[in-house]
């Protein structure tokens, strides 16, 4: 009787009498009785929905399944989803498109799901009946295919329930992407999305082993891996335990990193945010966007955003407790985390706390370290604590207000010794560390469906690093550094309708903020290193205009274009004004292309503005010397003529969910980055005379005045380590080592990634897929060539790939993964020499029963990184540590890690 396969121009007419045919002629309760509640709801097929009104996304699901959506118009107003991708059952699909927006679905019939709030679905009893005779409150049964604009009206001029209280949807939320600040919209950058489900799956029991296996993600930079700081490169140098993302290998500053859509504090060190202590089993999803996206944040998303977002719905209590080892020894962690979270009417609260601890893992306990001189710590020992809140609550129909709250406590140590030959004493470094991150503010409804959010954040860190040297006579000596970073700030963002393009609604936001940035790092008892305060005014606007939605031409199903732009002004740096346009055109409903074409920038650190000028006399290998050393002065430090680094990235992909293979998703993205006036501190002076790369940092015979000038402005101190007296006369140059805008990087490379689902001896199983292929290029100077980087050793892989399966039968699961690190190149030996590929596996084995009484919600787990315990593959590097033959920045010595969970849902 309701054909959904009628023409476009029959539709609206269509809509109207099967509404009204389904409201007179059919009761809710027989609806809700239908004969076979199994054959829609478990139907599995591949969708690829993006973040939109929630009506518009319940009908695309409504259209694949032939499924009548049963609800009450007030109940869906206002309210987006973040959308859906990947293959799932029907019943899922829904049920992921409702995650977090106060909304249950009941699948009552055959081809029927009601969508209420959460709660009233159980009351009526029926799949969107009235509710106690209310005329208010009469259900609309939206049948498949009809194709009505979200929020459209009746033909009365008035909704049924429009003039219903709104206490019903007041603690719905509405999803903003991260990429964008406009509600309900999707933006054409790539984005990954990690969820609960994958990363309860995924056996990691920390949030910064979660990112580390993103293949786009380089584990050098800063963590916890690199504390022995064997490599070559000074940016990999750990100083606190800590972990920060580094996407494509660009730097730590070159990934933004968020909780909830908003701003960390920054160490005072390297400008850069540690997430490490934020507690995994507070998050609800992290979604990392792996293209530029300064035009909607500012400084430092050259390479990408990672945002974490937090757990806002939880309903219930859930106790946590793991237990892991290192089969070779060391590294023990025990874990244990309580989450409450509660869910009302009107709004919702979740309170979390996570208690850490995990041994250090000396060189004596893996073979393949057993030469360097113990005691020198592989991994760190730590201990962490973590408390978050996060509450969301309405005070009258149009206006609520929310919280987020974050503090965590870490303490972490680690030991170093050295050869005799180097006269160095046995180093025992003790790190604490403090985090605290508040977030609070309102949303407020205003005129034309548009709404207003204002944020007020504050976020500060603090680290205080101990040196304890133990001499050979027993003796032992201190020294302390603190760094302390801040941030506060105010934002108002505004977003809403601006017209109608061929029926779709075009969606606008704009905003304006101000933050406020200090740092003070310095050697306890000595004049700070680095100091400084600063603050930034921006002002943004974007907009999203989808052109055609399910338009159903030849060619042509979906348009949508966007564009946004941002001013950011410095107060201690160049003011900068940054684009970024994009689009997706699906040519089918299977098919979606998207492209994203913008600027980026990174704002100097503070750090590496106001760091102090410490200069060296230094003796260096000189060819042109009879004595084959000559003498030189080496200044290094900030410098406060820097300018922000500037970036054009762009970024073009195909997303692909074929017909004749359901369950199948496939995608390809193309990302090009050209990142200029990167900020270099030339940091290995002995090559200035034999590397012509760094001829132009160096000055050769400098006149007495020049140095004595160097020497006078040397905030730093004055220092002689040439072993012989410094005189101006035999002085063969002076070595530019400060910060300066010299270096231009060149990234290009591809995105791949798949997923499948299908059923399998009475169970489903979920394959996934995603690598990565980078090329990067480095230029030190403008007067040197280019000189490739990915895949030589101490830098960022050519080649990573993650992939395997989930299979679920009941309440049992198993998923196995593999991890594959291309092979690289050792420059550090002559002739180079091919380090291997490095293949592990991880496992994991989950049983979760349907038990009653207080076993119910019992979750256990058994989990295996590195499964066969392969070693990190040989180098030969002796730098400052000899004998330890393993890429830190790629690799990790922890071995085989096993852990074993219990989860218990109260």
């Amino acid at each position: 009787m309701c054909n959904r396969n009628q023409g476009f121009k029959h539709r609206v007419l269509s809509i109207a009498v099967c509404t009204a045919l389904t409201l007179a002629f059919v009761p809710a309760s027989r609806v809700a009785h239908a004969q076979n509640t199994q054959t829609a709801q478990n139907t599995v097929a591949q969708y690829d929905i993006p973040a939109q009104p929630l009506e518009t996304a319940l009908q695309q699901i409504a259209d694949k399944q032939g499924l009548q959506l049963l609800y009450s118009p007030s109940d869906l107003k206002g309210v987006s989803t973040r959308g859906i991708k990947g293959t799932y059952s029907t019943k899922e699909a829904v049920e992921r498109l409702i995650e977090g927006t106060g909304l249950a679905a009941s699948f009552n019939g055959q081809n029927a799901v009601a969508i209420k709030p959460k709660g009233e679905e159980k009351k009526t009893g029926a799949a969107g009946g009235a509710s106690n005779g209310n005329p208010n409150q009469a259900a609309r049964a939206q049948v498949a295919g009809a194709g009505e604009p979200a929020g459209a009206a009746a033909s009365n001029g008035k909704q049924a329930g429009e003039e219903e209280s709104q206490s019903a949807t007041a603690k719905l939320e509405q999803i903003t992407v991260t990429g964008t600040h406009i509600r309900g919209v999707s933006p054409a950058a790539p984005m990954i999305v990690i969820d609960r489900e994958e990363i309860d799956r995924s056996g990691y029991t920390v949030v910064s082993d979660l990112v580390n296996s993103l293949p786009q993600n380089y584990s050098g930079g800063n963590t916890p891996q690199l504390t022995l700081s064997n490599g070559p490169t000074p940016g990999n140098t750990n100083y606190t335990g800590g972990y920060s993302p580094n996407l494509r290998g660009l730097g730590p500053k070159s990934t933004l990193t968020l909780i909830n859509g908003h701003r960390l504090g920054q160490d005072g060190l390297s400008g850069s945010v540690d997430i490490s202590l934020i507690p995994i089993d507070a998050l609800e999803r992290v979604e990392v966007v792996t293209d530029g996206a300064s035009a909607a944040y500012g400084s430092d998303a050259v390479a990408g955003v990672i945002n974490f977002v937090l757990r806002k719905t939880y309903d219930g209590a859930q106790t946590n407790i793991s237990y892991g080892i290192a089969t070779g020894g060391g590294g023990t962690e025990k874990r244990a985390s309580q989450v409450f979270g509660k869910a009302w009417q009107d709004g919702n609260a979740l309170v979390a706390y996570e208690h850490d601890e995990q041994e250090a893992v000396d060189v004596t306990q893996r073979g393949f370290t057993s030469s360097v001189a113990a005691p020198t710590s592989l991994l760190p020992q730590s201990t962490r604590d973590s408390f978050l809140v996060t509450a969301n609550q309405r005070i009258t129909p149009g206006l609520s207000v929310f919280f987020d709250g974050l503090y965590t406590s870490r303490k972490s140590s680690y030991l170093s010794s050295y050869p005799p030959e180097y006269a160095l004493p046995t180093l025992r470094n003790p790190t604490s560390v403090e985090q605290f991150l508040a977030n609070g503010g309102f949303t407020v409804d205003l005129v034309g469906k548009w709404k207003a959010t204002v944020v007020v954040s504050a976020a500060k860190e603090r680290a205080l690093g101990e040196s304890f040297y133990t001499m050979s006579t027993g003796d032992t000596l201190n020294a302390a550094a603190l760094s302390r970073g801040t941030t506060t700030g105010v934002e108002i963002n505004v977003d809403g309708p601006v017209g109608s393009i061929n029926g779709n609604t075009a969606r606008a936001a704009l905003g304006a903020g101000t933050r406020h940035e200090s740092i003070d790092y310095y050697d306890v008892g000595y004049p700070p290193l680095a100091s400084g305060n600063r603050d930034v005014r921006y002002v943004f606007g974007e907009l999203n205009a989808p052109i055609y939605t399910r338009a159903g031409l030849p060619g042509l199903d979906n348009l949508t274009l966007s564009a946004s732009g941002r001013y950011d002004d410095y107060s201690d740096s160049e003011g900068k004004f940054v684009p970024k346009v994009g689009f997706v055109y699906g040519p089918a409903d299977s098919v979606n292309i998207r492209a994203s074409m913008g600027k980026s920038f990174s704002a100097p650190t503070i750090r590496s503005l106001t760091g102090p000028v410490q200069v060296d006399v230094l003796s260096i290998p000189d060819p042109n010397s009879p004595s084959g050393t000559s003498q030189i002065l080496y200044s290094n430090g900030g410098n406060s003529a820097l300018k922000p680094e500037t970036a054009t990235t762009w970024s073009a992909g195909i997303d692909y969910d074929p017909e004749w293979a359901p369950g199948l998703h496939l995608t390809a993205t193309y990302f090009d980055i050209d990142y200029r006036n990167r900020v270099f501190g030339f940091t290995e002076p002995q090559n200035s005379f034999t590397d012509p790369t760094y001829s132009p940092l160096v000055t050769r015979n400098p006149s007495a005045s020049a140095q004595s000038a160097l020497i006078a402005g040397a905030g730093g101190g004055f220092f002689n380590f040439s072993g012989a007296p410094y005189n101006p006369a035999t002085t063969t140059a002076i070595v530019n080592g400060t910060s300066v805008n010299l270096s231009r990087q060149q990234i290009s490379g591809v995105d791949l990634g798949g997923a499948y689902k299908m059923p399998l001896r009475g169970g489903v199983l979920n394959l996934f897929l995603n690598g990565t292929y980078l090329t990067l290029t480095q230029q030190i100077t403008p007067a040197s060539s280019s000189e490739n980087i990915a895949g030589i050793a101490f830098n960022p892989p050519r080649i990573r790939v993650r992939g395997g399966g989930t299979w679920t039968s009941g309440p049992w699961s198993t998923t196995l993964t593999a991890n594959w690190l291309g092979s690289s190149t050792n420059t550090y030996v002559v002739p180079f020499t091919k380090i291997s590929s490095w293949t592990t596996v991880d496992a994991q084995v989950a049983y979760a029963p349907r038990l009653t009484g207080i076993w119910s919600g019992v979750k256990l787990s058994l989990s295996a990184q590195n499964l066969f315990n392969r070693n990190p593959p040989y180098l030969t590097f002796d730098g400052f540590l000899p004998g330890v033959h393993y890429d830190s920045t790629n690799a990790s010595p922890l071995g085989r890690f096993v852990t074993a969970q219990l989860r218990k849902s109260w």
